[in-house]
């Protein structure tokens, strides 16, 4: 497919994450977060093989690129989470996953609308 089908589960997994700010029960919690995963799980090779069309990159040098710069992002979400929880309350930190899916959302909707660069 063009991709399109793949926002669209991630779409789903955004209204799922901050549903999660809603649930009382840890058994419950554990299930959404379970299908959450499913929905997440199929976006890194998406976002690869997106920034390797539109970058016109080596695609090994863009899965090292982006393994190591998420490293430093999933270091930093769990900065952030730690922060707005001991400020704000554990069920506060659990938004820092769907916000920070949701801005990705609109980055890429953004940027599909820039011309692809000349290769």
């Amino acid at each position: 497919g063009d991709g399109n089908d793949d926002l669209a589960a991630h779409d789903l997994a955004l209204v799922v994450g901050i549903g999660v700010v809603f649930i009382r029960s840890l058994v419950v919690l554990y299930a959404v977060m379970v299908v959450m995963g499913l929905f997440i799980a199929p976006f890194w090779p998406v976002l690869q093989t997106y920034t390797v069309r539109r970058l016109g990159a080596d695609p090994t040098m863009v899965m090292v690129f982006m393994s190591c710069f998420g490293v430093l992002g999933f270091a930093g979400a769990s900065f952030l989470m730690g922060l707005i929880g001991d400020t704000f309350g554990l069920r506060a930190s659990f938004l820092v996953a769907p916000c920070a899916l949701a801005i990705l959302l609109v980055l890429i909707g953004l940027e599909r609308r820039l011309e692809p660069p000349a290769t």
